[in-house]
């Protein structure tokens, strides 16, 4: 199974007539998302 995988293409700067400005966040360090995952026996917390 040989198939050719192209070479990426590299996105230009964004410019004003691309559209509106991505709108971009984070989360403060003590409220961000995570998962509680169940082991079996208990939650653990998994940021």
């Amino acid at each position: 199974m040989s198939e050719q995988i192209e070479e990426p293409e590299q996105v230009p700067p964004r410019r004003p007539e691309n559209g509106p400005q991505p709108r971009v966040w984070c989360w403060p360090p003590d409220d961000r998302p995570a998962l509680y995952v169940y082991d079996g026996a208990t939650w653990k917390y998994a940021p």
